[in-house]
């Protein structure tokens, strides 16, 4: 488990410290990555919802922030779905560990006023849940506050769930099993894998 910095995690973005060099490193650390981009919003308004819906139209998103290009070169877009706001409802994309999670990542392209929550470091450790009417695995918000994952109970008090605001939509990239909520917000996900991996994957 990564040395957790909780000032890496700004309201709005991944902290400027972390360069693009860093990027790649710091996503396969952490399971996630974000940055609040007023254009992103207004290319989906453009667009309309319709054709976003197509896996390669991730590639015609321009991303204000260099570092999700960075991390991003390197995975290709094989499916996407729809993801609304669910008050106090915790999600994942996938409860148990499995090997093929190190080459995929969940991209969710934000609309205007968009507020999520994530717990830190949720995607390295025991998930449990049960599966839901949006596709994903909805896990109880006890889970969280208990950590079972992490044993020193002064490093439990120290982690507690993180705000993102994208007042003007934006993007998160995410590991399967890294969990947040959506107080409010659309998106549209795009489920990639790494272009080296193998089969393509599939949401699970």
């Amino acid at each position: 488990m990564p040395n957790f910095d909780a000032s890496l995690f700004e309201i709005t973005q991944v902290s400027s410290t972390v360069t693009v060099d860093d990027a790649v490193t710091f996503f396969k650390e952490h399971g996630i990555f974000y940055y609040a981009d007023a254009n992103i919003a207004k290319q989906v308004e453009r667009f309309g919802i319709q054709p976003l819906r197509d896996p390669k139209f991730l590639r015609e998103f321009t991303l204000e922030d260099p570092r999700l290009a960075r991390i991003l070169e390197s995975y290709e877009p094989t499916y996407t779905y729809v993801l609304g706001p669910h008050r106090g409802a915790f999600y994942c994309q996938s409860v148990k560990p499995k090997p093929e999670h190190a080459n995929q990542a969940i991209v969710y392209i934000w609309t205007k006023r968009t507020w999520l929550e994530f717990f830190p470091t949720s995607h390295a450790g025991p998930l449990r849940g049960v599966s839901a009417s949006n596709g994903l695995y909805q896990v109880p918000y006890l889970w969280y506050r208990t950590k079972p994952w992490i044993q020193d109970e002064a490093e439990k008090e120290r982690l507690k769930e993180i705000p993102i605001e994208m007042d003007e939509g934006g993007v998160l990239i995410v590991h399967p099993r890294m969990t947040f909520a959506v107080q409010e917000g659309f998106a549209v996900a795009y489920g990639c894998r790494k272009r080296d991996a193998g089969d393509p994957d599939t949401q699970q």
